[in-house]
């Protein structure tokens, strides 16, 4: 009987995106004479562990008898130090983040970097790729240049590139179509619109609907936040809502519940006592048609809102329930998006006086700037006001000074008589 051979415990085994088992190892193989940094030598994509075995103690006596050129590195294409960077990259984010990813090099990436050696990738080529991606997509290019440059460096990182030229162009400055201004200046509702809007889900549609949009308009959540919401993250008495997981999509479209994007997103956002007893009446709706389809509501982490399997809704759902409402009310003049309830509760935090800093926090906004800019888009009715009402301040001012010269005049007649 053939003696198992003992294989090295670097030689590992991992999977590529075929589903395929191959074997890698990593060793040193010396100094860098220019850095002094240590130097290590990967090989993959051996079918067999025996294999990758033997190729590791071949390099072993390569290098020990000095014939391994230790400063000298054989160059790889992009797609190669790609594959390499996303086996390490997939274990560091979630699973929405890595189908971002995916779509990035599939679409924007790899066709522009795919078959190019990456030492011979230059500043002017990086800037060119840049250009072309703002002009495609100016609200994105900067994921993809930021993508990009992470596998340049970790090329570097394995002595096959000395610097990073994605890292030394100049970012465009994508100039804004007047469209999306337009789009952007209108995406919330006044007062007025908002309660307009409310009424036409309460009547015309089923209660869920209504819920849904009250929810988002009164408490400023993002509407993955709130098709993750369940019923023990409401409380009645504390008149709170539990704001910690949101749905994504992950790989091959299926839904999950994730943790929220940054520390800021969880958070408590307390309600109105109107509001919760809206979400209390749903909750009654909600048992009474689930059970009329064979499933029990009553356990805690019920979902909120629940499609008719009872369970999570695509995130994409809440728009087909405004476009039919929107279709059905032609006196809804103003047609906003999902996102734009979340845009309109912080435009009537600010309007009613809400602090700046109160405003973040209850939106969950990780930087500030970007409450900023929703500070900047006040409605239309305090925009049109300002002038009225610092004329009639300045009118104030103007009726006190005359009111005070009036007085000081018929002081002095009153003085002047007396003397008399």
């Amino acid at each position: 009987m053939a003696k198992k051979r003992n294989i090295d415990p670097r030689v590992k085994p991992y999977q590529n995106k075929k589903g395929e088992t191959l074997y890698s190892f990593q060793i040193y193989v010396g100094i860098n004479p220019v850095t002094g940094k240590k130097l290590k030598t990967r090989r993959r994509g051996l079918k067999t562990k025996e294999k990758a075995d033997a190729e590791l103690k071949r390099l072993e006596l390569s290098i020990e008898n000095g014939e391994y050129e230790s400063g000298k590195t054989t160059s790889k294409k992009f797609s190669e130090i790609y594959d390499l960077w996303y086996e390490q990259y997939k274990e560091t984010v979630k699973e929405s983040t890595l189908i971002q990813t995916d779509i990035s090099f599939k679409y924007h990436i790899t066709p522009v970097f795919k078959d190019i050696y990456v030492d011979k990738v230059t500043v002017q080529f990086c800037q060119k790729a840049v250009n072309k991606w703002a002009k495609e997509a100016p609200k994105r290019f900067s994921r993809h240049k930021n993508y990009c440059a992470k596998v340049f460096d970790y090329a570097i990182s394995l002595g096959i590139m000395q610097d990073n030229p994605m890292r030394k162009i100049i970012n465009p400055s994508p100039k804004k179509e007047i469209e999306t201004k337009v789009e952007n200046k209108i995406n919330f509702y006044s007062k007025k619109e908002l309660q307009l809007f409310l009424d036409c889900s309460k009547d015309s549609y089923t209660y869920r609907d209504y819920t849904f949009f009250r929810l988002l308009a009164y408490s400023g959540v993002r509407k993955s936040e709130a098709l993750a919401l369940t019923w023990n993250d409401i409380s009645n008495v504390k008149k709170q809502i539990r704001v910690n997981k949101t749905v994504a999509i992950g790989i091959n479209k299926r839904l999950l519940v994730q943790y929220p994007k940054t520390k800021n997103s969880d958070r408590i956002v307390t309600m109105d006592q109107d509001t919760l007893d809206v979400l209390s009446k749903w909750r009654t709706i909600q048992k009474e048609k689930m059970e009329k389809l064979g499933y029990q509501t009553l356990k805690p982490n019920q979902l909120v809102f629940s499609n008719n399997k009872n369970g999570l809704i695509q995130p994409s759902t809440p728009s087909r329930w405004m476009r039919t409402i929107y279709r059905d009310h032609s006196e809804i003049k103003k047609h906003i998006s999902v996102h734009g309830f979340r845009h309109t509760h912080a435009s009537l935090l600010f309007e009613s006086g809400a602090d700046i800093k109160d405003v973040q926090e209850r939106l969950g906004h990780a930087d500030i700037s970007t409450t900023m800019n929703i500070y900047t888009h006040v409605t239309d009715s305090k925009r049109d006001s300002s002038a009225e009402r610092f004329a009639k301040f300045m009118k104030e001012n103007k009726s006190k000074k005359g009111s005070q010269k009036e007085s000081q005049k018929n002081k002095g007649s009153r003085k002047k008589s007396w003397n008399s």
